[in-house]
């Protein structure tokens, strides 16, 4: 978010929706929504087909995932205690949602991204995923109605109790 706060501090940005509030400086920062996520593999994952899968065959997997931070955790979700080998590392969600769901490896994704797949996906609840907070932030407004930004997070606030 740093650099995003910079940007709508100068204007150059109306909104941003980050999962980490960051330093929100100068800038309103509000919990939007939360953001749930599973384990899902693809029609040609031998887990697809199982009807009983546990723990230790999604660890046992090999996974798609994000690179790793600075703190050596990745920003998916996956719980820094367990253990799982990221086998194909991609820097963007979408990329990583057709990898998993086109080849046999397992992906930490959205719920609401992988529902974009239907039948494609299946979520494998074994080893649950905390929900994550997502926030907005934007700049504050001088004027006396309300801005498009303020407007868009609120039908984002909406559009997340609707659907979640």
């Amino acid at each position: 978010p740093g650099t995003s706060v910079a940007w709508l501090q100068r204007g150059r940005l109306d909104v941003v929706f980050p999962e980490v509030p960051g330093d929100g400086h100068g800038v309103l920062v509000e919990r939007v929504t939360e953001l749930t996520r599973a384990v899902y593999c693809g029609r040609s994952h031998p887990l697809f087909e199982q009807r009983e899968v546990d723990a230790s065959a999604i660890e046992a997997a090999a996974f798609v995932g994000p690179p790793r931070g600075g703190d050596g955790l990745t920003a998916d979700g996956w719980p820094a205690e367990r253990p799982r080998r990221i086998t194909l590392v991609v820097d963007q969600l979408r990329v990583g949602l057709e990898v998993c769901a086109a080849q046999p490896l397992l992906a930490v994704l959205p719920d609401a991204l992988a529902a974009t797949c239907g039948e494609r996906l299946r979520r494998l609840p074994a080893v649950p995923i905390p929900p994550s907070p997502v926030y907005a932030l934007r700049r504050r407004s001088l004027a006396t109605r309300p801005s498009a930004s303020s407007l868009l997070v609120e039908l984002v606030r909406d559009t997340a109790r609707t659907t979640g």
